[in-house]
Parts: C-alpha cells; structure tokens; sequence
C-alpha cells in the first residue's frame, strides 16, 4: 500500500522561497559579513566587528530557519513529486508510478520519485 504525498493543511512556503533564504544563509550574509569586515579594517569604517558579528548573528538566525523549513518538507514529503510502487505478482514483479504531479512533469527537467516496497507479510 502506499502513502499518498501529503496534503497537509499547514502552507508551507515554496521551494522558491527556501532556495532564496539558502542562498542567503550560504553565500550572500557570509560574503557581505566577511566584505565590512574586510574594509573596515582597510579603510577604518566604524565598529567592524560589531557589523559584520551582527551579521553573522542574523545569519546564524536564517540557518536554523533553513534547516526548519527543510524538516518541514521532509516530513510531509513534499520533496517527492510522486511514488514509484513496487508490486510482486506470480510472474515477477512491476513498478507503478503513483501520487504523481503533472505539473512537475509539465515544468521540471528533472523530478524525485520515492520507492515504495510492499511490507513484509506478518508471521
């Protein structure tokens, strides 16, 4: 049997909207932290440390928010755009393609299906 992707009533942000505070936490806080602090110390601009330690701080702050969002999708398995299924018969086994979006397959070049093996019969 398989689990259908879930369709939780909670709104979860987008995908756009996590690739954005991603970015933001590796590469665009960082850069701009590391660049005050670099000229401040260069050009004498005021209070360096506490700028670019600020920075840092906030970006701390999105991190955790990052990795939250991701536990979120993870756990309601939005990552998946549909499920493969794995049926045995007498003459061997299948896989189905299940729970799958259209739109993914209309608008991705590329899309993440999640295996789903039958359960073990109960002795």
């Amino acid at each position: 049997m398989t689990t259908p992707i879930s369709t939780t009533s909670t709104k979860l942000p987008s995908g756009a909207v996590y690739d954005k505070l991603k970015l933001t936490a590796q590469l665009i806080l960082p850069a701009f932290a590391a660049l005050y602090f670099g000229l401040s110390q260069i050009w004498n601009l005021p209070a360096g440390a506490e700028v670019s330690g600020t920075i840092s701080l906030l970006n701390v702050f999105v991190g955790v928010i990052v990795v939250w969002l991701k536990s979120l999708h993870n756990a309601a398995g939005t990552q998946y755009d549909g499920f493969l299924t794995w049926e045995d018969h007498d003459e061997g086994s299948s896989l189905r393609l299940t729970s799958i979006d259209i739109q993914a397959l209309e608008n991705k070049g590329e899309i993440l299906m999640k295996v789903s093996r039958p359960e073990p019969p109960i002795a």
